[in-house]
């Protein structure tokens, strides 16, 4: 049943993103991500990832790779609807 309900949601998402023109839900997508994305525990291991992989670097630095990353994020994410679209239209 959470699988159904979950599929339900993304279904009802994508068909309300399709309404938006593509740039719209790609900034929308942007904005989510820098907004929910630093509240899920996946932020912490990326920020500890970070400091173990690139520790010469500042925490500034590393701040603004986690917010660019859930940026990037967010708009994969919203743009996944149009995926087919663009497909059929080459």
């Amino acid at each position: 049943i959470k699988y159904a309900l979950e599929a339900a949601a993304a279904f009802v998402l994508f068909a309300l993103l399709r309404l938006l023109p593509l740039d719209t839900a790609s900034d929308l997508g942007a904005w989510v991500g820098r907004k929910i994305g630093p509240h899920m525990k996946a932020h912490q291991y990326a920020r500890l990832n970070l400091q173990l992989v690139f520790p010469e670097i500042s925490q500034a630095a590393h701040q603004d790779i986690l917010r660019q990353m859930w940026e990037h994020l967010g708009r994969v994410l919203f743009e996944f609807p149009f995926v087919s679209t663009r497909a059929m239209s080459r």
